[in-house]
């Protein structure tokens, strides 16, 4: 395990603090050498299922990726991870594929032919997210240069956030505040957590996501974001709370336990890294309900350009 090396998570602030001491690092690698590799043989059923119900149009492609090991199921009862990393794509040897430590998900039957326990959906949402991880890290510019990605993308997120601060501090009662605070938060997503890196396309994308912003609001945030120091969540945070006293008792701890509380454990890592925040929408899509697709199903539904995704990443996939 030498060449053991994460690919996925550099820069994402919660996996870090998830990992401090390297710990979680420690768990995955523990979980892999010591984990079984499960062959389609152990939920030939689900394999069935995904191929006959065409779940999504990408299920040709995840199967096939399965199929030749870039995609691996790690089951392994006794060295756990934990299901706010629902998958990690790791570079070992030389070879990048996406793990997915299913037993943290299922449990195996004990009979002499055994099979995962586990709903179709439940299985495909995993192997899918997983999917669309490792096209993410091999080519991420054609995520960030794709308008359909981006203004929907942008426009989930920015709804799942400002539900969490508009419920604490009743943003909507002052429509330039609101506005305000959504553009800081799209614009955090398209350029810390998507990786857009220019700047008129960020602005454009962060304005078009508030409805009906007034130009002079837009203009100050954007001069007022843009001489800020906002490299993680925790500085985005602080950046907030500063931005108006209404907002100053907010702290990371109590908008993180917010997030966790709202959307599920699932989603953690979601805050702040792209392939777990493509896990929660595909959990509303695919019904995989591994978080708490509720709270998030409505902004999903209502965005334009949700039906685009599919036909993108099937293009990005070579399919």
């Amino acid at each position: 395990m030498e060449y053991f090396t994460e690919a996925s998570l550099s820069d994402s602030a919660m996996f870090q603090q998830l990992n401090k001491s390297a710990t979680l690092m420690r768990k995955i690698a523990k979980a892999i050498k010591n984990g079984a590799v499960l062959d389609k043989s152990y939920f030939e059923t689900q394999y069935l299922q995904i191929t006959k119900t065409r779940i999504s149009p990408l299920a040709d492609a995840v199967l096939k990726a399965f199929d030749e090991g870039n995609i691996k199921l790690i089951y392994n009862k006794n060295d756990h991870v934990t299901i706010a990393l629902p998958f990690v794509v790791l570079s070992i040897g030389g070879k990048t594929s996406a793990y997915i430590f299913i037993n943290e998900f299922c449990s195996m039957t004990k009979d002499s032919d055994p099979q995962l326990n586990i709903d179709m959906k439940r299985l495909y949402t995993l192997m899918e997210s997983a999917y669309v991880g490792l096209l993410y890290f091999s080519k991420p510019t054609q995520f960030t240069r794709n308008a359909t990605f981006v203004k929907a993308f942008t426009n989930i997120y920015a709804a799942m956030t400002m539900r969490i601060l508009n419920r604490e501090y009743a943003l909507s009662l002052t429509k330039d505040l609101y506005d305000a605070v959504n553009y800081y938060t799209a614009r955090f997503f398209l350029e810390k957590i998507l990786g857009v890196t220019n700047k008129d396309v960020v602005h454009s994308y962060a304005a078009g996501s508030c409805n009906n912003p007034s130009e002079t609001t837009m203009n100050l945030c954007n001069s007022t974001y843009s001489i800020a120091k906002v490299d993680t969540i925790d500085s985005f945070i602080k950046f907030i709370a500063s931005s108006d006293t209404k907002m100053e008792n907010l702290t990371f701890r109590y908008y993180f336990e917010r997030w966790v509380s709202g959307y599920g454990i699932g989603a953690t890592i979601g805050i702040d890294s792209f392939p777990y925040f493509y896990y929660c929408i595909a959990n509303v899509v695919l019904g995989g309900f591994l978080i708490n697709t509720n709270a998030i199903s409505e902004f999903v539904k209502n965005t334009k350009g949700i039906n685009g995704i599919y036909p993108e990443l099937l293009r990005i996939s070579g399919h």
